[in-house]
């Protein structure tokens, strides 16, 4: 995620309440000021979460932080 600096300030950077999430957040703020672009080309990411866990312990694990995430942000 790339964001301009105006913009970052302007939201207030991140929200510390958030232990994790907070880039969804961010993101969920951001784009009620603002458009964004998919960047072009490829992009590395690490594998490291999925050596040691599969597939589908890992998805789980990221429907459970959304889940969690949505719960609180609408409550």
């Amino acid at each position: 995620m790339f964001v301009k600096k105006d913009l970052f300030k302007k939201l207030n950077g991140f929200d510390e309440k958030f232990v994790i999430m907070e880039e969804y957040d961010f993101m969920t703020r951001a784009l009620k000021l603002s458009d964004y672009e998919i960047m072009d080309g490829a992009t590395i990411v690490s594998t490291c979460k999925y050596s040691t866990n599969s597939y589908f312990k890992v998805m789980l694990a990221n429907l459970k932080a959304i889940r969690s995430f949505l719960k609180r942000s609408f409550a």
